[in-house]
């Protein structure tokens, strides 16, 4: 998994897949996660990415990255 500017790319050993910023609402954490909650969905469906996948500084820089643009929510950080 990579994130970049553009979003997030997934990949596996015979698919990939991509997913702009603007798929996601909101960004929320549980105490081993952070969840990038996707937009469109009527279901809470989420991108679930292990908070062990990365540093202190990285896992603030989504953080701060998600409420530049209005999208976290109000899930106690562990």
């Amino acid at each position: 998994m990579s994130l970049t500017e553009d979003g997030v790319t997934v990949q596996g050993p015979k698919a990939r897949t991509e997913i702009q910023w603007d798929a996601f609402s909101g960004l929320a954490e549980t105490g081993d996660t952070l969840l990038l909650r996707y937009a469109a969905a009527r279901q809470r469906t989420a991108v679930v990415l292990p908070k062990r996948a990365f540093g202190p500084e990285q896992a603030e820089e989504l953080r701060a990255f998600m409420a530049r643009r209005g999208a976290v929510e109000g899930l106690p950080r562990s």
